[in-house]
């Protein structure tokens, strides 16, 4: 096993373990239903509302980036790959580290042609500290 597969297993663990926090972390931003229309037409905030239910209905591991496109729109958001489905979602100004809220990551495996995602995270996470309002 060459040493990039070796590191593609790896973090495919690691971001597997993180995606049962992710589901935690979302439900902190609200429990409303996800419905795809509201979600393009909705605010970060009103989506933020919305992730904690997308993920437990969505086998997101399953999914191709096209896929998650398709269901969610063009990323409002960037973190480290433009190809990577990437979502600004939850309230302004919390003491999260972004100005305008969180970035929902759908991380996929950039060494196939359908980029399959392997895993999905917050930046930052999502703790209960970052949600408190920011100080100026």
């Amino acid at each position: 096993m060459t040493l990039a597969k070796v590191a593609i297993s790896v973090l495919a663990l690691c971001l597997a373990v993180a995606c049962s926090d992710t589901v935690s972390q979302a439900e902190r931003l609200g429990s409303e239903r996800f419905d795809p229309q509201r979600w393009a037409a909705g605010t970060p905030v009103e989506r933020g509302r919305m992730v904690g239910s997308f993920l437990q209905t969505h086998e997101v591991r399953s999914m191709t980036a096209e896929q998650v496109h398709k269901l969610l729109g063009s990323n409002t958001g960037y973190l480290h790959y433009e190809s990577e489905p990437t979502y600004l979602v939850g309230a302004p100004n919390t003491a999260g580290g972004y100005a305008d809220g969180f970035l929902l990551v759908f991380a996929t495996d950039k060494s196939t042609p359908e980029q399959r995602v392997i895993g999905v995270i917050f930046a930052p996470e999502i703790t209960p500290d970052a949600l408190r309002p920011r100080r100026r």
